[in-house]
């Protein structure tokens, strides 16, 4: 940390699980799986007996190169962004707000946050208490957009 600035992560991996919880992204690639050479490991503190077993040792990879995301997928058990399989080794481009399901298409697991990208601007204490995501309707005096309680 520099002398009295805060660094900010370069993105979030925000859980879409009953047990809330978020990675803030440093470095400039993870591997995430439930293994013990995965940067970030995923143990029954992150996802419920049901789904553990079907996570792979190292499943998924994201990666930074300068304002490209990407995600990799190491897995034989299947990784989906927004529904739609990533087969193994290959790697695609992640975007802002895209959701990423482990091992099935429907059981979402994470919301991708590129921290940099947020245009809209709210007060503290909404950002404090909320996690602000991607629109999910709008009328003609307003807007509506999904948000994520932090814990």
């Amino acid at each position: 940390m520099a002398f009295g600035k805060q660094i900010l992560p370069w993105g979030q991996l925000i859980s879409l699980r009953e047990n809330n919880f978020m990675f803030n992204l440093y470095d400039k690639s993870y591997t995430f799986g439930r293994g013990p050479t995965a940067d970030k490991r995923f143990t029954s503190k992150h996802f419920d007996q049901n789904l553990l077993p079907c996570i792979s040792n190292l499943h998924f990879r994201l990666k930074q190169d300068l304002n490209e995301i990407t995600l990799q997928n190491l897995s034989t058990n299947g990784t989906y962004i927004n529904g739609e399989l990533v087969f193994k080794n290959e790697i695609r481009t992640l975007n802002n707000y895209d959701e990423i399901s482990l091992s099935v298409p429907n059981r979402k697991a994470f919301v991708y946050h590129y921290v940099h990208e947020n245009s809209i601007s709210y007060p503290v204490k909404i950002y404090d208490k909320y996690f602000i995501s991607k629109s999910i309707g709008h009328g003609a005096s307003g807007e509506v957009r999904l948000a994520f309680l932090k814990v």
